[in-house]
């Protein structure tokens, strides 16, 4: 066969997908095709099969299959996992064969035969069992792949069933290749020294980017840094880089990417904003020394750093550095200088004209040298009157002229690194009287160090080839004298030294036989200790909860091991423990930098650091069906196509994944699209999903497939917006929105077609906006089934003309930094530009509202004439904070808070340009608002004071609004609400009580909507069903007609929303809990729609039974209809029910009906339920019959769910609308998804 060889590098950063998962850290798989392979066989003994598609393994005839592969790039990297990969080709019911590592590589493809081929000499490195035909066998060989290398293998089998795998020849199929899982290189390391974390500048103000990188096989790329604004892009590349920054926050990334692809990147945010009110002080940044830096003492110190002023430039040359320890240290940009021995808080000060200072702080550490001594390793001296005799033994060196007499010595200094200050060779003088002299003699370095104490000579003496490194004057019996030997001594390594003398006044010293040895005295730069962390690695991720071991050691090169004294701490979690090993679980999600510090006993700290990811507990997959639509219809026999897509957090797309069931047939197949035939009947269509971490998610759908025959039934259509009698302003767009729905055909909003008897057409579908002409509108939606049969909704819409209001500015001014203490409130110009700074400020005030809404507010403005007056850019309005008139100055200018209300483009002279600035005037009261540029071409728009064009704030009314807040102890009421109301309690508390029953009691004019809110009853969570239906109490009632409740909180009262005698009602994305009786009480038997709501704990949920009273006034709800879609609704078990029980909890049913079972003569409003998930856990007090929909009473349904979660099957008959799951999942997951929906609703 030829010779083929393909890697393929994938690139695998494992994630983890669950809270079971454990450490996982970045992987690389390598990919080879074998450079050889074929087989041989024992019935064909002098055939070659190279270029056979097969190969081959079995016992009768023998057969057996043998492999080549080159490993490259592991780079000695550890090999996770080594597998290699066969497709099967022909099937085997016993094995799939074992495989072996061979000895050697003494053949050859192209000429193996059974007689030639070299025996299988290695043992079984796995075994695969039985493999169906196109299988993927994976053997596990990852004890015999140990790095790069070449590797033969070979597989035979013991069973006569013999097995076939497709070769490199075959030309189609998974040819065979080996899978390595091996470390990933690592990433460089990049810490970022300046800006920090969360620092805040203003705009303008130069920013300093400084950082370090470094790499385990590239070593320092500072360099090569590139940095980035999640706002501007790119800022630059290098080390130190200064910049200016937008207005906002910006994400800063510094990032570099190594030699070998791998890139490290490190991040800060922080925050740009507008100078504040008068004059700012100086922006001081340090970039030398680094904070944290350690030194030794004597080493100068180099500082380094910068100065500026929005309001006078660069102020680098004032800067004034000083220690807390050594006081001032200079002044400038930069300079060098020691510093004393301690921990100094350095400061750099700068001051501005106006007094203000500015500055920086950093801590930096000098230590005292260290010291190590170290004794001759050997010393003799030579003499020339004894030319053939050795002295190593003697205890006397000596050094003379008379008769040349030379000594020798050699160190060998070790665990001194490379931080060698200084180095001193120590002699002392023998104590005899004629050991003195007139000289001390000269000391040289020799390059000679291999000489031998037990053998120099004055004939084998090495030559003396080194410059004199020190000499010495007369010396004393018993003195100690010093030679300063610093610069040959670098550090550890082996030192040879020769000692002469020019005088004939011999100098005598003592040996290391002789007592006093000569000793080597290294001063050393302070060593911190050495401190590794081994686990976790850098940039590993964990799982919220996962425990985390972390293990790391501590080397001192004075005390040794100090793993023991380790302390381990987290940036976002303080201290986590000590010693060389740590677990634990409690690190909240987020980014860490876990440090291991150890201190020795100089004081000096080591640490080491890396950063890890802990992640909140895994997500459940999503799961969106796309296709059939929600209520499809269609007739037997008729092909479906199932699609869906499903992502994952941490898996991404799991769409080919997803696994499909109907409620009625069961499995039906896999993928993330397929195409099947359903039987006749009401599926639940669902495409579920699990992932990596063993979560699953799915989605369903209703799908009725009708027999070929059947009666058909009319359409049922909702009208969800305009709400009836609601009332809009002329010229602005109207929304509508509505749904319909067959029971033959499903779902057929898309064919919605909407008129009014005014307009006449007015759009097609489930949603759309249009403006409709002034007066009384009669909206109709209709739809036709294919049958032929017609359904329809209509409400009525009132259009009113517009009322607009126009405020001229009461006050108006702009500030400039050029001018900072001068006011231009009198001026005829209004100027803004972004550098240098020019704002302008503009006050109305606004009367006239009273209780109507404001539809749109306009802030006009005339640019001025002048040929310089116009800009590339108009400006954005913002709003402002803090008291200013037309006498405010750039020094005392208020503070502009933001956000952009408005933005205009380019502007010329004379043109009138307008700013909707309707979300920053809410009613009568004072506005004020700030212009700015984000360009420095200054725009110049014409003043109060102008004869024409002033500023003019145009507001256009619409609809009556209230705004409640604040917390009402008291019950709000309020019986005499405008029709079309709108109202606003999204910042309102109502406080439901034993001595405030109704917290909120309403009644008026129709189409109210009442928005947002909570009511939270404050009774006993303990409080019997009897005492709290005693009491009577509701979270809002209301008697108007059309009432909305939307985005409104209820929790713990006795019946959540009462509709009374008024009308119609409507209750949207509503969240309800812990409601003691009914969830909704319909008892006065009006027509409602509950739409999108969760009511999660409910005793009862739906009731529409009506007491003696309310049937003698005449209600009667028979030909109205309750129509309660996309919703989520639990029966919660309450504390001491109606009823006693064993457990002393307990609820009713779903839905209180009036005459249950008897539909013709029962007064309740008809059903229509649609796309609903319904949640019990146990039996009803009412009864197990009663648990389920009243009987006859649906006119419309689909797509429902109930979770049963208690014993046995569900007790009651449930419509075919219906699919019954005991997977509690189901619930969960769609109460998630509502509250992701409606971040609004209050928690």
């Amino acid at each position: 066969m030829g010779i083929a060889r393909t890697v393929v590098a994938l690139a695998v950063m494992a994630l983890l997908a669950g809270p079971s998962a454990a450490q996982t850290s970045p992987t690389e798989t390598l990919v080879f095709a074998p450079i050889a392979d074929t087989y041989v066989d024992s019935s064909s003994p002098t055939v070659n099969f190279n270029s056979d598609a097969r190969l081959r393994a079995d016992a009768v005839p023998a057969r057996a299959t043998y492999l080549r592969f080159a490993v490259s790039g592991v780079n000695g990297r550890a090999i996770g996992q080594a597998r290699l990969r066969l497709q099967v080709s022909g099937p085997s019911a016993v094995t799939a064969g074992s495989v072996h590592l061979l000895g050697g590589h003494d053949w050859d493809e192209a000429t193996l035969t059974w007689n030639s081929r070299p025996a299988i000499d290695g043992p079984a490195l796995a075994t695969v069992g039985p493999v169906p035909l196109g299988a993927i066998a994976d053997f596990d060989v990852s004890g015999a792949i140990t790095g790069d290398g070449v590797y033969d293998l070979a597989i035979d089998s013991p069973s006569s069933d013999a097995v076939s795998f497709v070769s490199s020849a075959a030309a189609s199929g998974q040819k065979p290749s080996l899978v390595l899982t091996v470390a990933a290189p690592a990433a460089p390391t990049v810490t970022i020294l300046n800006p920090a974390d969360g620092a805040v500048f203003f705009l303008g103000d130069p920013v300093t980017l400084q950082a370090t990188a470094t790499d385990p096989t590239d070593g320092d790329l500072s360099a090569l840094v590139g940095w980035t604004s999640s706002l501007q892009g790119d800022l630059g590349a290098g080390s130190l880089v200064t910049t200016t920054l937008a207005a906002g926050i910006h994400t800063l990334v510094a990032s570099v990417t190594d030699s070998a692809g791998a890139t490290g990147r490190a991040s800060v945010a922080v925050t740009v904003r507008r100078p504040p009110a008068g004059d700012t002080p100086p922006l001081v940044a340090i970039s030398a020394p680094v904070d944290g830096r350690l030194f030794a003492a004597g080493q100068p110190v180099t500082f380094a750093g910068s100065a500026s002023d929005l309001e006078e430039g660069v102020l680098t040359g004032q800067l004034v550095w000083t220690s807390d320890l050594d006081g001032v240290l200079g002044t400038g940009g930069t300079f060098a200088r020691p510093l004393t021995v301690g921990t100094h808080r350095i400061s750099a000060v700068a001051t501005d004209t106006a007094g203000l200072q500015g500055g920086a702080q950093v801590n930096v550490t000098v230590t005292a040298p260290l010291t190590r001594e170290f004794t001759a390793t050997a010393d003799a001296y030579v003499d020339a009157a004894a030319p053939a005799t050795n002295f190593g033994t003697n205890a006397l060196l000596r050094a003379d002229a008379n008769v040349f007499r030379a000594t020798y010595l050699r160190f060998a200094p070790t665990g001194v690194g490379t931080a060698v200050v200084r180095a001193i060779l120590r002699l002392q003088v023998d104590g005899a009287v004629g050991a003195a002299s007139d000289s001390g003699g000269a000391l040289h370095a020799i390059s000679d160090t291999g000489w031998q104490e037990n053998a120099i000579t004055f004939s084998t003496r090495p030559a003396i080839d080194g410059p004199a490194l020190g000499t010495l004057g007369a010396v004393a019996p018993g003195q100690t004298v010093e030679f300063d030997v610093t610069p040959v001594v670098s550090g550890d390594g082996t030192y040879a030294f020769a000692l002469t003398n020019g005088s004939s006044d011999s100098a005598d010293y003592r040996s290391k036989e002789g007592g006093a040895p000569p000793r080597l005295i290294v001063t050393l730069a302070g060593n911190a200790p050495a401190v590794a962390i081994t686990s976790p690695v850098d940039r590993a991720t964990f799982a919220a909860g996962d425990p985390i071991t972390l293990n790391g050691t501590a080397t001192d090169l004075e005390n040794g091991n100090l793993s023991a004294s380790l302390l381990w701490t987290s940036s976002l979690d303080g201290p986590l423990g000590s010693g060389p090993a740590v677990v634990t679980a409690a690190l909240r999600p987020g980014t860490h930098v876990l440090t291991a510090a150890a201190t020795d006993s100089s004081g000096l700290r080591g640490q080491a650091q890396v950063t890890v990811s802990v992640q909140a507990p895994n997500q459940p997959p999503t799961v969106t069906i796309t296709a059939p639509p929600r209520g499809a219809s269609l007739p037997a026999g008729t092909p479906v196509t199932l699609a869906a897509t499903a992502s994952d957090a941490a898996d991404g797309d799991l769409s080919a994944q997803l696994t499909w069931t109907s409620s009625l047939e069961g499995f039906l197949g896999t993928g993330g699209q397929l195409t099947t035939i359903l039987t006749e009947g009401m599926h639940t269509i669902t495409a579920s999903v699990t992932d990596g971490g063993g979560l699953s998610g799915a989605a369903a759908v209703g799908v009725a497939v009708r027999p070929l025959s059947t009666v058909n039934a009319p359409p049922l259509v909702v009208i969800r917006s305009p709400l009836d009698g609601w009332a809009f302003v002329a010229g602005r767009p109207v929304t509508f929105t509505g749904t319909a729905a067959d029971l033959e055909d499903g779902t057929l909003t898309g064919n919605l077609q909407w008129t009014s008897d005014l307009d006449g057409p007015l759009g097609t579908g489930g949603g759309f906006t249009r403006v409709l002409r002034a007066g009384t509108h009669h909206i109709t939606a209709t739809v036709t089934d294919a049958g032929g049969l017609r359904g329809g909704a209509t409400v009525t819409a009132t259009v009113v003309p517009p009322t607009t209001l126009a405020f001229t500015a009461t006050a108006d001014t702009y500030v400039d930094p050029k001018s900072a203490g001068r006011s231009f409130g009198t001026g005829a110009k209004l100027l803004a530009r972004a550098a240098p700074l020019q704002e302008t400020f503009l006050r109305f005030a606004v009367s006239g509202i009273g209780t109507a809404s404001v539809e749109q507010a306009r802030l006009r403005l005339t640019v001025g004439s002048g040929r310089a007056d116009g800009s590339v850019s108009g400006g954005a309005i913002e709003a402002v904070d803090g008291p200013w008139s037309e006498a405010t100055t750039y020094r005392t200018r208020p503070l502009v808070v933001g956000p952009v209300l408005a933005t205009a483009g380019a502007v010329s002279p004379n043109q009138v340009v307008e700013f909707d600035v309707t979300s920053a005037v809410r009613g009568d009261g004072t506005v004020n608002l700030a212009l700015v540029s984000p360009s420095n071409d200054s725009v110049a728009y014409r003043s109060r004071e102008a004869s024409v064009g002033k500023p003019q704030l145009i507001v256009t009314l619409g609809p009556p609004r209230l705004t409640l807040a604040g917390t009402f102890v008291d019950s709000y009421q309020n019986g005499t609400l405008t029709a079309g109301l709108r109202v606003d309690a999204r910042a309102a508390t109502f406080l439901g009580s034993d001595t405030n029953s109704y917290p909120l009691n309403l009644g008026g004019g129709s189409g109210v909507v009442f928005a947002g809110g909570a009511v939270l009853g404050q009774y006993d969570r303990l409080e019997s069903w009897d005492a709290m239906h005693t009491s009577n109490n509701a979270g809002i009632a209301f008697s108007n007609a059309q009432f909305t409740v939307e985005g409104m909180r209820i929790d713990n009262v006795t019946d959540a929303i009462r509709p009374q005698n008024g009308g119609a009602f409507t209750v949207k994305g509503v969240w309800l809990s812990y409601i003691r009786d009914n969830c909704v009480e319909d008892d006065h038997l009006q027509d409602g729609l509950v739409d999108d709501s969760l009511f999660d704990g409910c005793y009862n949920a739906f009731s529409a039974r009506p007491s003696p009273t309310i049937m003698t006034a005449g209600s009667n709800g028979a030909t109205k209809l309750w129509t309660i879609q996309n919703s989520l609704v639990r029966l919660q078990p309450m504390p001491a029910p109606r009823a006693a029980s064993a457990d002393n909890l307990g609820h009713d049913g779903f839905f209180k009906w009036h005459l249950w079972g008897d539909p013709v003569n029962s007064l309740s409003p008809k059903l229509a339920l649609y796309g609903n998930v319904f949640m019990a856990e146990r039996v009803g007090q009412v009864g197990g019959d009663r648990m389920g929909i009243p009987p006859g009473e649906l006119q419309g349904c689909a797509n429902n769910v109930m979770v049963w979660l208690g014993t046995g099957p569900f007790p009651s008959a449930l419509p075919p609308c219906f699919t019954v799951t005991t997977d509690r999942s189901v619930w969960d997951t769609a109460v998630g998804d509502w509250l992701r929906r409606h971040p609004d609703v209050r928690r």
